[in-house]
């Protein structure tokens, strides 16, 4: 069965400057001004290390794959200075992420999608 289509990034800050602000980091924007469909805060318990976990899915991942990772980079970004109106949010100390459609052997993660036919074929 082929397995889900998902881009996991983490964006690292100076500071957590959404905490600041009085926000929990969490985002979750199905309307879509973004690559990142859902946010969440990834500063270590001690609150050190100001991170935001993102995670671009399925036809997004599909579509942002084809971009380079400065593009990507910068459209996370764009997106968290929108949602969160701050333009701290532009000025990442660090950005990683993972494609996990590009992993050598699960090539996808979280979840797979069953083909058509393949339950009835199965059972």
């Amino acid at each position: 069965m082929p397995m889900g289509c998902i881009i996991k990034t983490c964006t690292f800050y100076e500071e957590a400057w959404w905490k600041t602000d009085g926000n929990s980091g969490f985002m979750s924007d199905l309307d879509r001004s973004g690559p990142v469909i859902v946010t969440f805060d990834d500063c270590k318990p001690d609150g050190t290390c100001p991170a935001l976990m993102g995670f671009i899915l399925a036809n997004e991942s599909r579509k942002y794959a084809d971009m380079t990772y400065e593009e990507r980079k910068d459209a996370v970004c764009r997106q968290y200075a929108d949602i969160f109106q701050n333009k701290k949010a532009l000025e990442p100390v660090a950005y990683h992420e993972k494609p996990w459609n590009k992993e050598e052997f699960s090539r996808g993660c979280y979840f797979s999608v069953p083909t058509p036919g393949l339950f009835t074929f199965c059972f």
